[in-house]
């Protein structure tokens, strides 16, 4: 609401209000999955932030500047595989992350499966959130696919 004040992290579609803010309601249940993919639609609110929700091809999502961020369900994460496209030879950093750990990893274009050492889940979440943000050199450069957690 107006004039509310956030002091933590809140919920992706949650309405708050007040000083400090409190959760009134969610006008989504947003509950990632733990595979996702650009060609469902249902899937389209977990390309989270940086992604061309209108305008995609048969490389997947375009990400129109630098960054761009997926979430996932990670259900015990060991092992995430990433589809990344991206239209240069540069690497592309990979950050996966959840409130508690943190890990960096360097990829190239194509599909890649990365292991991952076990996350904790978030404390203040009802599932096990990982979000996966994907920074490339050059603005608009590359597209996402695909990723999944097994």
């Amino acid at each position: 609401g107006a004039n509310s004040v956030v002091n933590k992290t809140i919920e992706p579609y949650g309405v708050y209000a007040g000083v400090p803010a409190r959760k009134i309601k969610s006008r989504w249940n947003f509950v990632p999955p733990v595979e996702i993919d650009f060609r469902n639609e249902e899937h389209r609110p977990y390309f989270y932030a940086g992604f061309d929700h209108v305008a995609h091809c048969e490389h997947g999502m375009h990400v129109l500047g630098t960054t761009a961020t997926l979430t996932l369900n990670s259900q015990g994460v060991s092992n995430l595989t990433l589809q990344v496209f991206s239209t240069f030879a540069e690497a592309i950093q990979v950050v996966v992350s959840t409130g508690t750990k943190r890990e960096l990893l360097t990829v190239r274009t194509g599909a890649h499966s990365l292991k991952l050492g076990s996350f904790a889940p978030e404390a203040d979440t009802s599932y096990r959130k990982i979000q996966i943000t994907i920074q490339g050199r050059d603005k608009g450069a590359f597209y996402v696919s695909h990723a999944r957690i097994t």
